[in-house]
């Protein structure tokens, strides 16, 4: 693109790169990547905060793991060449239960952006190191960053993982302990009654989404912003997008609310009039102006960046003083 540019009238001095979910955390590693350090002067990560990848020693246990279920001797790699696709995406799917028998991980815990998978290695090199820890990347100081997450993300999970059971209208707050044990232990009373108290008319269903999806995207997404404004250089901007669907989860009657990638075909304007109801954005009409306004803040971002459109309010940078929320179409008129 940085090449290329300036035949479709574009300026290779000012490229913005952006990416949605794995494509977050895909930006989030070309952030802190050298070679790629001169391509690019602004970015923007949504729902794949890539705050930390794997390092060195897992990615050489998945290796041996991937070796050994192929049956391939380590003095063979080469073979890796010529496996079908079909197998390396048979042994993808079941990395993370693998590792997680294999006694690295029972000594070291998950580790990386998606727990104990495939992903960037942090090889000293190409990634010289986590992208945002412990710190936000030295050589992309001075570009200007945009960091945020659906308010509802797991709605669209619990579709994709069939865990809908707390999203159906007989799940209890008797029921709710036991679906975030396992997430959070001991500390999972407390965390509840917190969301209860500063949610009292939320449902066990809301509780659980709200949980869910914060701990999934938004805390990561407040550690890269945190940390970006800790370098005191280029601005880093927030966000929480909230536009509220109506379209029901399969199987339940539970709204998909604000589910992860609902989001793409807003900032790209794709939602318009005339265009049938969509699948996760559902059909009220508001979703137009949402939509508009999204992609607005989007492009002038990426032109000037800073984020800014007609008739929203200023999307002021974020700093540690008093952290300016940026709620995004919450409720659109």
């Amino acid at each position: 693109m940085n090449k290329n540019i300036a035949a479709f009238g574009g300026d290779p001095n000012n490229i913005m790169i952006f990416g949605k979910s794995g494509g977050g955390a895909k930006t989030s590693c070309l952030y802190a990547m050298p070679e790629a350090a001169p391509y690019f002067s602004k970015t923007s990560i949504e729902s794949g905060p890539g705050v930390r990848m794997i390092p060195k020693d897992a990615a050489g246990e998945m290796t041996a793991i991937t070796l050994r279920e192929l049956n391939i001797a380590p003095k063979d790699w080469r073979k890796l060449l010529e496996v079908p696709v079909e197998d390396l995406l048979n042994i993808q799917m079941k990395i993370s239960t693998l590792m997680g028998q294999s006694g690295y991980a029972k000594k070291n815990g998950a580790v990386g952006f998606v727990p104990n998978a495939f992903q960037p290695v942090v090889d000293g090199v190409a990634l010289p190191h986590h992208p945002f820890d412990p710190t936000a990347p030295e050589i992309s100081k001075n570009k200007p960053l945009m960091v945020g997450w659906n308010e509802d993300e797991y709605t669209f999970f619990a579709m994709a993982f069939q865990d809908t059971s707390a999203l159906k209208s007989d799940f209890t707050f008797d029921a709710l302990p036991a679906k975030l044990e396992g997430q959070f232990g001991s500390n999972t009373k407390t965390i509840i009654d917190t969301y209860r108290h500063t949610m009292p008319n939320a449902s066990a269903s809301d509780i659980w989404v709200a949980i869910t999806s914060i701990n999934m995207m938004g805390l990561g997404s407040i550690n890269i912003t945190e940390r970006k404004v800790q370098q005191q250089g280029a601005p880093v901007y927030l966000y929480n997008f909230g536009y509220k669907s109506e379209a029901k989860v399969p199987g339940t009657d539970y709204p998909f609310g604000t589910p992860h990638a609902m989001d793409i075909t807003f900032k790209f304007n794709n939602e318009v009039p005339g265009m049938k109801a969509g699948f996760l954005s559902g059909n009220r009409p508001e979703r137009f102006t949402a939509s508009h306004k999204m992609a607005e803040l989007w492009t002038s971002f990426a032109k000037t960046g800073k984020p800014a459109a007609k008739n929203v309010p200023e999307w002021k940078a974020y700093n540690l003083t008093d952290r300016p929320p940026c709620v995004l179409m919450k409720t659109v008129k």
